[in-house]
């Protein structure tokens, strides 16, 4: 069950980040269904159950957040199902190169150490669960505010 919430966090991520608004909200539901799926992942990463998640907690979840992110992209399908173009292709041949060179080194736990940087708004190296999903709605705001006119359009 962990995995598919991770996978749904993950999918509905990379929808918001190609500006992908509706599929985004098809993938993970309204509000309150992003708030579990949000609260069920950091509950089963809060290992010691403290209510906030340690260092390596959050390395731990950012990491399987990370590589469940490139795996989606290696296999080649935009949120909306489409299989070909080129940007698809260009983001499919890069995934499959994260993840090969993650064999060897350590590709995706630097995605993850980024991923903590940005989440650890106060900079005590946890994370609660409101930065965790503060997190996840800097993705959908900066999603918005691409698509968003501004002063020069």
């Amino acid at each position: 069950e962990i995995q598919q919430a991770l996978k749904s966090l993950a999918s509905t991520t990379l929808a918001l980040l190609s500006g992908d608004e509706d599929e985004a909200s098809s993938l993970i539901g309204g509000a309150s269904q992003k708030i579990h799926v949000i609260t069920q992942v950091f509950r089963a990463y809060d290992v010691c159950e403290s209510g906030t998640l340690s260092v390596e907690e959050a390395r731990s979840l950012f990491v399987d957040l990370a590589r469940s992110m490139v795996l989606e992209l290696s296999k080649g399908a935009t949120s909306s199902g489409e299989e070909d173009g080129e940007e698809v292709k260009a983001a499919q041949a890069h995934a499959i190169r994260v993840l090969a060179d993650d064999e060897a080194g350590d590709t995706i736990d630097r995605v993850a150490q980024k991923l903590l940087l940005m989440a650890d708004k106060d900079g005590d190296e946890m994370i609660n669960l409101q930065e965790l999903a503060q997190l996840f709605e800097t993705v959908f705001e900066a999603n918005l505010g691409s698509s968003a006119p501004t002063a020069m359009d």
